[in-house]
């Protein structure tokens, strides 16, 4: 209990910023930018070359095919934003590392839901609940329709946005 007391302290007065020292600006929405996979471990499963002869345009934007190449195109697919890139749930947090080291931060539900892959967590595959001792738990955002991903150019379209963001928050990043 102690470790979860000091790990959710130096939460409170950690300076949140990039690694360059340039603070985190907010999006237009006044949402917070989302977790990102850092570049360098934002690859393709590269299997026979296969991501590179993907259409853009046409198999990265399919609905149907999209959870296989979140999981394997990435970087071709320019999903590395995305939860669920390379079958991995991001840390949205520089510190989620570190807290490893307190044995049973991640019993915490703000600390698991905040550091999902320093945690082992996968529930933005699967849209499961976390199950563990304490309250722990994570929703997937999912988009209502299936045609989102074309759409996502005029999520901050003025004309567009307010109806895109309700029917279609994942593409459009409200969550």
């Amino acid at each position: 209990m102690a470790n979860i007391l000091l790990a959710l302290l130096l939460l409170l007065f950690i300076d949140i910023s990039t690694s360059d020292g340039e603070d985190i600006k907010e999006c237009a929405t006044g949402q917070p930018p989302r977790p990102t996979i850092p570049p360098e471990y934002c690859q393709d499963v590269n299997t026979n070359e296969s991501c590179d002869r993907l259409n853009f345009a046409i198999e990265c934007r399919n609905p149907l095919l999209y959870p296989i190449v979140l999981a394997r195109c990435p970087k071709t697919c320019g999903l590395c934003d995305r939860p669920g890139a390379l079958g991995r749930c991001p840390d949205s947090h520089p510190i989620c590392p570190q807290l490893r080291l307190f044995g049973n931060a991640c019993q915490d539900s703000r600390i698991a839901q905040m550091c999902m892959e320093s945690c082992n967590i996968t529930t933005c595959l699967t849209g499961d609940k976390i199950n563990r001792t304490t309250t722990a738990s994570a929703s997937l955002c999912q988009d209502r329709r299936t045609n989102c991903l074309s759409y996502a150019p005029y999520c901050n379209h003025p004309r567009y946005s307010s109806v895109l963001r309700d029917v279609c928050p994942r593409t459009c990043r409200v969550c």
